[in-house]
């Protein structure tokens, strides 16, 4: 249902899963540097922020991201 209401929903879901979802809807690649931190989401964040605002608030549970656009695609680095 949340794609009805234009939201990301988050449910106790694991960053990988978050992850996917943020790069269907922002067709963006994934990359992790290191171990994937066993961090888990809660929330609803409105589909209609930048991906760069989406980060800003996911960033509040300890994860970092960096967007590179170097390579001609975009990649969202998680460390």
């Amino acid at each position: 249902m949340a794609w009805k209401k234009g939201v990301f929903y988050f449910d106790e879901t694991k960053i990988t899963d978050a992850m996917n979802q943020l790069s269907r809807w922002y067709d963006v690649e994934i990359v992790y540097k290191g171990d994937v931190p066993d961090t888990y989401f809660y929330g609803e964040i409105s589909r209609k922020k930048s991906l760069s605002a989406v980060l800003a608030i996911l960033e509040e549970g300890g994860v970092k991201f960096k967007i590179d656009k170097t390579t001609g695609t975009n990649k969202l680095i998680v460390y």
